[in-house]
């Protein structure tokens, strides 16, 4: 201090501003070439192309230490433009560290290396970000980082684990043509939220993908995109897209897992490929606004659609589900259900679902048939149409169609189960059912109008057929017969009662309950053919005149020789109860016709039972 004594202020003032500018001047030397361009192209707000001022590698790295001071303004000599930060084609070597970061200018570090670790965890970019075809060969940890605005990484590698998760993005995130290129590490965008749109057109993802609980603005699209680990779950969980979700080309290799994830508007998957066959693809509870896209998408492995809610419309029309196992699609569904030319090599079950309109089915002939397509309890509110198609097993019990329901040119090879069914117009023109009662049931079911036929006497006879070769049921008889009664077809309502009659001696009746069956079919035809017992009685009548010759008859009385026989009178008088023609008390057989005698009295007791029979058909009281 002594030695300082006799110093003046100004001299001491003067020591200190040289000792300033001693270190100002050791700070810029500090500075390698490429970095004090850096610093004057930043300064007059120019992009700082490093690859084109310094071809050689060497010449364009950067130092982690003075990247990290001139994004958050604290290097010295250095006043950040307007136009931000816009560097290309630099490589840095040491570790970035920018958590908690305040970033106030717009960054672009395009096409650089970061050949170590980068981390912006918890910063905050007040502008646009860019890191378009830039390199992390390490790990790079952008969890909750918030940009004020667009974050963009197209045709960004990412050698190691990524992590997006809580990232808060203000308008854009854009990750096109990106490569996520290690297959263990996890590439996870868990959480993020994106205030406008996510897009992942083309990106490759080569390790376990997450995007659980992720909040997109608008939409999310990831056209082409490629998942391509085959062993971890690719997670969409409980995602929010507030408009549509986009994977239409994408190609999924691993498990998907789409529980529970929520689409405003629309998901589109047209020629998506879910090839991973054990477990496969899950959208269970899946919710869409408005319409889901699967049109010529493939699903290798199993699917369960299974609680997904759709608001309008479920377009799968030519995709192939191959997976043997069941596909169950969704309960709750306020639209349409296309899948014409799809097919399935295992069940499909739209089991207690409800739609608009469901279309299945128009595939060529040489097409695998379906397993098992059960639509048991099931509503339709508009239209119905499975048309051709072959199907093992049909099963729609309790199925419900408000509108025409289009059964047409299908085949049912095995069995067919459409009891309590509830039509109001069914087509099943060209369709082929099983032949084994047991294996077609038709009990209960309901209708206002059927056709199997375009013309009606070729419909009403192969509908009376169809009746024939299903479980038997007096309501499937019934049924038709009240139909051809509505149609004003009298004589086709009574086949099918005798058919019907018939069915029931045939299915239920024993000895001599079917015996009586047996004549009342024969005799007036269950009541609906009277007429029928007209032919034994004229028969008898006629056999009568026959056997009662003019030759084998001698009056009763020697009074009324004189008068003459008529054969016929005799036989029908004898015949007929409750008539008196009078014939048959002037008249009797030769004391010689010992069979003629006896006949009398079969000939008379077959009139009252016959006759009484026919009586009793003509007014209804044998029904």
């Amino acid at each position: 201090m002594k030695a300082f004594a006799g110093i003046s202020l100004p001299a001491s003032l003067a020591m200190v501003f040289a000792i300033g500018s001693a270190s100002a001047q050791t700070d810029e030397k500090e500075l390698k070439p490429s970095e004090k361009w850096v610093a004057a192209q930043v300064t007059a707000g120019k992009i700082a192309d490093l690859s084109k001022q310094f071809p050689d590698e060497i010449g364009r790295k950067l130092s982690a230490h003075f990247l990290e001071d001139l994004l958050t303004a604290a290097l010295p000599g250095v006043k950040l433009h307007r136009n931000g930060v816009q560097i290309i084609g630099a490589i840095i070597d040491e570790p970035i560290v920018l958590k908690n970061a305040q970033i106030s200018c717009e960054v672009g570090l395009q096409n650089c290396q970061f050949r170590s670790s980068v981390a912006f965890v918890r910063a905050n970019l007040a502008g646009t970000v860019s890191f378009d075809e830039s390199t992390f060969k390490a790990k790079a940890d952008f969890s909750t980082m918030k940009v004020g605005s667009d974050a963009s990484f197209q045709k960004a590698i990412f050698e190691e684990a990524v992590n997006f998760d809580g990232a808060n993005i203000g308008v854009n995130f854009v990750a096109d043509e990106a490569e996520f290129k290690n297959k263990r590490a996890e590439i996870s965008f868990s959480g993020m939220t994106v205030g406008n749109r996510a897009s992942f057109e083309g990106t490759v993802f080569e390790g376990p993908t997450n995007f659980e609980a992720a909040d997109i603005g608008s939409n999310f699209e990831a056209d082409e995109a490629q998942f391509k680990n085959k062993t971890a779950a690719i997670t969409f969980r409980e995602m929010t897209v507030r408009r549509i979700a986009r994977f239409t080309g994408a190609v999924f290799e691993g498990p998907l897992d789409f529980d529970g994830v929520d689409i405003g508007l629309a998901l589109v998957a047209n020629d998506a490929k879910f090839q991973n066959e054990n477990p496969g693809s899950d959208f269970y509870s899946m919710k869409v606004g408005n319409t889901a896209y699967f049109t010529a998408a493939i699903f290798d492995g199993p699917v369960n659609f299974r609680a997904a809610d759709i608001g309008s419309c479920f377009e799968a029309s030519g995709a192939h589900f191959r997976s043997k196992k069941e596909v169950w699609f969704p309960v709750k569904w306020g639209g349409v259900g296309l899948f014409e030319r799809a097919t399935f090599a295992g069940p499909v079950s739209f089991a207690d679902s409800s739609f608009l309109d469901l279309m299945i089915g128009d595939l060529k002939g040489s097409a695998t048939p379906v397993p098992r397509l059960d639509l048991s309890r099931g509503s339709i509110k508009r239209q119905l149409r499975i048309q051709k198609i072959s199907i093992q097993d049909f099963v729609a019990e309790s199925l419900h169609v408000e509108g025409p329901a289009d059964l047409t040119e299908i085949t049912v090879e095995h069995s067919a189960d459409l009891r309590y069914g509830d039509f109001s117009t069914l087509d099943l023109s060209r369709s082929i059912w099983p032949r084994d009662a047991q294996a077609f049931q038709m009990q209960g079911m309901n209708y206002k109008y059927v056709e199997r036929a375009q013309s009606e006497p070729e419909s009403h006879e192969a509908l009376l057929k169809l009746v024939g070769q299903s479980a038997y049921s007096a309501d499937v008889y019934g049924n038709l017969e009240a139909f051809f009664l509505r149609r004003g077809y009298r004589g086709d309502a009574d086949r099918v009662f005798i058919e019907g009659k018939r069915r029931e001696r045939k299915e239920n009746l024993h000895g001599l309950p079917s015996l009586g069956s047996w004549l009342l079919d024969w005799l007036v035809g269950y009541g609906r053919c009277p007429w029928q017992a007209g032919i034994p009685c004229a028969f008898f009548v006629a056999l009568g005149c026959f056997l009662f010759s003019p030759k084998r008859m001698e009056p009763q009385k020697l009074d009324d020789a004189p008068r003459v026989y008529n054969r016929f009178w005799y036989s029908l008088g004898l015949f007929l109860p409750f008539v008196d023609l009078q014939a048959d008390r002037v008249w009797k057989p030769k004391p010689h016709q010992t069979f003629l005698r006896n006949y009398v009295r079969v000939h008379a007791l077959l009139g009252w039972i016959l006759i009484p029979i026919v009586l009793a058909a003509l007014t209804g009281l044998i029904k």
